[in-house]
């Protein structure tokens, strides 16, 4: 008992070790990535050095935490290959130790830094990409987003023709580019109200409001028509890319954005589907954690085994991106976004549980 604890302490240590390298490894390559995207991003924008670092080091948590699975399992294959190369995996198991107590170690290590990256590197990655985002509106001056999703519906402005226009329906319908209980704030440029029209039901096609059972109200007057067109500058397709991505709402905050884009008649697979996939980080690297357990070669005559870190590479990059295939399929199939993201997790550890034991079989 005593020896398997020693040799447990030993191996979290040198994984936790290889997890740090790699991390930092990752991380450089990251910034170094986002510096050249930068630098092409805002080639015809005069930017001072404070304002280019700090669009270098918005998006860096970001990305590390998209990629961070990877990270895990390039962490566990370095790992296993490093105790192979100095011949300790073939002292462990000659004393009789099974192999699933060495692979044990990456897999309860990489749960909990998913634990780690989903509490902590998550929001701080929101952050740096909203002030990410935030700064690249201001330094190309383009128009940050004008929307507010609230439990009465949605508000969205607009200038045109000289004057602001704000907008509240209570629901959009983006497939029939519908919006009901409409109430439209026509203001000056000293926000003085010039009129407001209210509409049950209303259609948003070819830069033009179709309105249905109005009632427009001025200072003096009010009028009811059946039928009401206004120009306008929007779509519901400008209006629905406006809203802020899921990768910019923290996970704690997503399921409250998601329950009020429901409420509102938006589509809400995107965010479920990142919601889910943030939510089971853990799990997806405990499976990839598991895929790099396979490539354990005996072979002492090759030292660098430089094959199966090629193919254990090419494997991992490959589940990878069957993780991130599968569940959208499964998604638009009509799986539950919750089933959509667990099965292919499950089915990859699964797998991996047959591949471990049929090696300590052999």
């Amino acid at each position: 008992m005593l020896k398997h604890l020693t040799l447990a302490k030993y191996l979290t240590f040198l994984f936790w070790k290889q997890l740090l390298i790699t991390s930092i490894i990752i991380l450089s390559i990251l910034f170094i990535s986002n510096t050249f995207d930068v630098l092409q991003k805002f080639k015809s924008v005069s930017i001072s050095p404070s304002e280019f670092w700090l669009l270098i080091s918005y998006k860096v948590p970001y990305l590390f935490n998209e990629v961070s699975v990877m990270t895990c399992f390039i962490a566990t294959l370095l790992f296993i290959q490093n105790l192979r190369k100095n011949n300790e995996l073939i002292i462990i198991l000659s004393n009789g130790i099974a192999p699933w107590r060495v692979f044990l170690v990456p897999v309860i290590a990489t749960f909990f830094f998913g634990i780690i990256v989903v509490t902590l590197v998550n929001p701080i990655g929101v952050y740096g990409l909203t002030k990410y985002t935030k700064l690249e509106a201001i330094l190309t001056g383009t128009t940050s987003t004008n929307f507010i999703i609230s439990p009465t519906g949605v508000f969205f402005y607009e200038k045109y023709s000289g004057n602001n226009r704000i907008i509240h329906a209570k629901s959009i319908v983006a497939n029939s580019n519908t919006l009901n209980d409409l109430t439209i704030l026509i203001v000056d440029s000293q926000n003085n109200l010039i009129e407001q029209i209210d509409s049950a039901h209303a259609i948003l096609e070819s830069g033009v409001f179709t309105l249905s059972d109005t009632t427009v109200t001025s200072q003096n007057h009010t009028s009811s028509a059946n039928k009401i067109e206004l120009p306008t500058n929007l779509s519901i397709k400008n209006l629905i890319l406006q809203f802020n991505p899921p990768e910019m709402i923290t996970l704690w905050n997503l399921q409250n954005s998601i329950n009020k884009f429901l409420e509102s008649g938006l589509a809400v697979t995107r965010y479920q589907l990142y919601y889910y996939k943030q939510l089971l980080k853990p799990l997806a690297m405990v499976a990839l954690s598991l895929v790099a357990c396979w490539f354990v070669s005996l072979n002492t005559r090759d030292k660098s085994n430089s094959t199966t870190l090629v193919l254990g590479l090419v494997v991992g990059i490959g589940s990878y991106f069957f993780l991130e295939i599968a569940l959208r399929i499964l998604t638009y199939s009509g799986l539950s976004p919750f089933l959509a993201s667990l099965l292919p997790i499950i089915v990859i550890i699964l797998i991996s549980n047959f591949v471990i034991l049929h090696f300590q079989e052999a």
